[in-house]
């Protein structure tokens, strides 16, 4: 491990190899957490930057929440930090596809250039309120929040994730 600080694939936090337990830390680190547009990230305090190895996505989706229904609907998540992030057009959802060529692996848009993925227990929620609409004759599924339709297809907004 090169840097001091490693976030895993479950977005658990490591410093110098030993696991982060307590909350308030992560929640501290995850604050100073930022991307730059090389898709490096680094934990910026006023007078040192540390390098931080990300396996995936820095956070995680634990939960949601909804209010109404279909083209109505509004749509939050709940990070593992502790964040409410609401699903909408400053927050979009997007689809990476996973190391199976048929998986799609969805992703939400935080804060400043960092992503969370969504738990396996959050999607599989979600995706009972997969809706489909009718374009120019071809059927796309997605979900709806905000006024807004989250296709479900590879995005390529997924370049910003890599």
């Amino acid at each position: 491990m090169k840097n001091e600080f490693y976030i895993d694939k479950n977005c658990d936090w490591y410093f110098r190899g030993n696991k982060v337990e307590q909350q308030e830390m992560i929640c501290l680190f995850s604050s100073l957490l930022s991307m730059d547009k090389n898709g490096s990230y680094y934990l910026c305090c006023p007078e040192n930057r540390s390098e931080v190895t990300v396996a995936d996505a820095p956070f995680m989706m634990t939960e949601f929440f909804r209010c109404g229904c279909g083209e109505n609907q509004n749509i939050s998540f709940k990070t593992n930090i502790d964040e409410i992030v609401p699903l909408d057009k400053d927050h979009p959802m997007v689809f990476k596809k996973g190391s199976n060529e048929d998986e799609l692996i969805p992703y939400v848009f935080v804060k400043k250039g960092l992503w969370a993925k969504l738990s396996r227990k959050v999607f599989y929620a979600l995706s009972e309120l997969v809706d489909k609409r009718d374009v120019c004759d071809k059927i796309e599924y997605g979900i709806w929040s905000g006024g807004q339709f989250f296709k479900i297809e590879e995005s390529k907004k997924c370049r910003e994730l890599s």
